[in-house]
């Protein structure tokens, strides 16, 4: 749904709050950040006058409003990770904010089933699994969940595509098999996301036949279970990969 013109909707604002950042001291916990704002609605320009409620007693506030154009510079956090160079891998970010990077193709080493785990950034790597138990792969998709856990879901080698669904509760240490045969087609490239009660959509890809596919599936269950939600008449969206 479009909004009016020269208006500041009650979400915008909260968008706002979500992407609230602040900066604590070194020594005290990490803020948990809160504000308040006034007036929520009018017509632009509109001034709004905002009331910090974060505490830890922050030092420091960054703001977006999500329309910015971001003129940072990047800074190389390490030219040689640890994990050899690769295409077709999935990487998450777990609640605690540290990465993993799952398998993919690295080269004439052919696919992998390495996790790999980042807690600074990217600057230093530690391997958690050289064999994760799913088999090697790449154009997998991969969620975090609110727990911690992360997925790793179907993808394709060298013999066709998968339709299985894999969890770890331990950052990648170690996978336990949720479904070897998750119900939706065998496929690579396709996309997942992790809804805020935990749930998991999974959409679209390719088939064993590089036909691309265009449908919506949940599970409410970490994967153990999923259900087909695309609407009778199929997505609006073209069918994709």
């Amino acid at each position: 749904m479009g909004k009016p013109p020269n208006s500041i909707p009650l979400i915008t604002l909260c968008l706002i709050a979500a992407t609230l950042l602040l900066i604590g001291t070194a020594s005290a916990a990490a803020p948990e950040a809160a504000f308040s704002g006034t007036p929520t609605t009018g017509a632009a320009p509109l001034a709004v006058q905002f009331t910090d409620q974060s505490n830890s007693s922050p030092t420091g506030w960054a703001w977006f409003f999500g329309d910015e154009t971001y003129t940072g510079s990047w800074t190389e956090q390490n030219a040689s990770s640890g994990w050899m160079g690769r295409n077709w891998h999935s990487s998450v970010v777990l609640p605690d904010g540290s990465i993993l990077v799952m398998g993919g193709a690295a080269g004439f080493s052919g696919y992998q089933n390495d996790t790999w785990r980042s807690e600074d950034n990217g600057a230093t790597w530690t391997p958690m699994n050289m064999s994760s138990g799913w088999s090697r792969r790449g154009d997998h998709s991969s969620v975090a969940l609110p727990d911690g856990s992360v997925l790793v879901m179907g993808g394709a080698d060298l013999t066709g595509c998968m339709n299985d669904t894999w969890r770890s509760t331990d950052g990648g240490a170690t996978w336990t098999p949720m479904n070897m045969s998750s119900g939706w087609t065998a496929r690579a490239g396709s996309t997942a996301v992790t809804l805020p009660d935990g749930s998991i959509i999974l959409m679209g890809g390719c088939d064993a036949d590089y036909t691309p596919l265009d449908d919506t599936w949940r599970s409410d269950d970490n994967g153990t279970t999923w259900t087909n939600i695309t609407p009778p008449d199929g997505n609006p969206w073209t069918a994709r990969a």
